[in-house]
């Protein structure tokens, strides 16, 4: 199970970083929430989630993004993953590289996978 949970992570990465939005449907759960980082009130709602994907790269390019660590923490039909990653992107205002956290908590109960929760946490930045 925990190989196919880090696969499944490994594939939503990609999916995203090669802009298949449309694709982005099928990782998560139809009331998934997404807390961005720094905000106190979730964004609740698979098209939403996905819409916060594109406006992303509207507004930003990423240059590089690596997985350091996937840890995971499974409970019958839920697990939690912790992602380590580092990432290099461009925004209006400038150049960054960061290193973050992102969580995840997955249905793992169906023949897919589903995201339920995803939020992101800024560990460091340059």
């Amino acid at each position: 199970m925990d190989a196919n949970v880090k696969q499944f992570i490994k594939e939503l990465t990609d999916t995203w970083l090669e802009e298949r939005y449309d694709d982005l449907y099928e990782f998560f759960h139809q009331d998934v929430a997404l807390l961005p980082p720094g905000s106190v009130a979730p964004i609740i709602g698979r098209e939403l989630v996905i819409d916060s994907y594109r406006q992303f790269a509207s507004v930003g390019t990423v240059h590089k993004f690596d997985i350091l660590e996937i840890t995971l923490h499974t409970y019958e039909h839920t697990t939690v993953c912790d992602m380590l990653f580092e990432v290099d992107y461009e925004l209006d205002a400038g150049r960054y590289h960061e290193r973050g956290l992102e969580v995840y908590v997955i249905d793992t109960s169906g023949p897919k996978f589903n995201i339920l929760w995803r939020t992101q946490f800024q560990l460091s930045e340059e």
